[in-house]
């Protein structure tokens, strides 16, 4: 359940805050850098899940059972902390700039998979409810915008557009990171000021690999109740290219006209296949 916006102030956060538009690779991110600030930890031979940042994570919107939000675990969180969230730019925006050291760290995936991921959460995540239709009822829905977040393209090019000059924000590509895995772990590192020995980079690489990832965080999700039985699981293929198999010829046009017309004019693309 989403809190409201005043229950997610960022005003006293000092932290890195990793946003996303929903299924664009945000577990993966998020297990890395949970991982890169646990330096310490892991250089002296602790095994650390690679499921930790589920609980260690403050997902800013979102009401808790106990009735507080992802903005009040935040605060109890210890320094320096990972602040999630799926909102639109506009509501972050002033707050974000009067913290400029703040590190934002943005990660895209081509829509196409993109819609993918988010048709098979929608039918598994409880906390949205879960979603019965087809692949192409789905599809409409996007077309209509009435999915949670919003548009896909609205949320991207606007907080591309608020990050690609901005010092303290990197921009990933969930594509990208597929094709260098280990050269992301370091450059997450590098960003947030976390020099890693090639021991601890091998251990994250390991440890956020597909196979592992799919085994202890999906076995973490199902502890936490939010998934339901029998569905589709949160860490789930992980390919780039897999709209294909969902994908009619008129969708796949309708994406294309659609990142030719807000994408293009910034320079930003995206990879298709694997």
């Amino acid at each position: 359940m989403l809190c409201s916006l005043n229950h997610a102030s960022l005003s006293d956060f000092a932290s890195v805050c990793i946003l996303f538009s929903p299924d664009e690779g945000q577990n993966w991110t998020l297990a890395i850098l949970n991982l890169v600030l646990q330096v310490k930890e892991l250089e002296a031979g602790s095994d650390i899940s690679v499921a930790d940042y589920r609980t260690k994570t403050s997902f800013l919107e979102i009401e808790l059972k106990d009735g507080q939000t992802g903005a009040d675990l935040a605060r109890k969180l210890p320094h320096p902390r990972i602040l999630k969230t799926h909102l639109p730019i506009e509501m972050y925006k002033d707050q974000i700039k009067r913290f400029p050291n703040m590190r934002i760290i943005q990660t895209m995936r081509n829509p196409k998979d993109t819609l993918v991921s988010a048709f098979h959460h929608y039918q598994g995540e409880k906390h949205g409810g879960i979603f019965k239709g087809t692949w192409d009822q789905f599809f409409e829905l996007f077309k209509q915008e009435k999915l949670i977040f919003g548009d896909f393209f609205d949320h991207n090019v606007n907080w591309y557009k608020f990050n690609k000059d901005r010092e303290n924000s990197l921009i990933l590509k969930y594509e990208d990171m597929k094709k260098d895995h280990r050269g992301h772990v370091i450059k997450i590192a590098k960003f947030i000021w976390c020099n890693l020995s090639n021991k601890v980079i091998d251990t994250i690489v390991e440890k956020t690999g597909k196979k592992n990832m799919g085994q202890e965080v999906n076995q973490m999700t199902s502890k936490m109740g939010g998934w339901a039985k029998g569905k589709s699981q949160l860490v789930r293929k992980g390919e780039v290219g897999d709209w294909v198999n969902y994908f009619s010829q008129e969708q796949s046009d309708y994406i294309d006209a659609k990142c030719k017309e807000f994408l293009e004019p910034l320079g930003l693309t995206f990879e298709y296949s694997g």
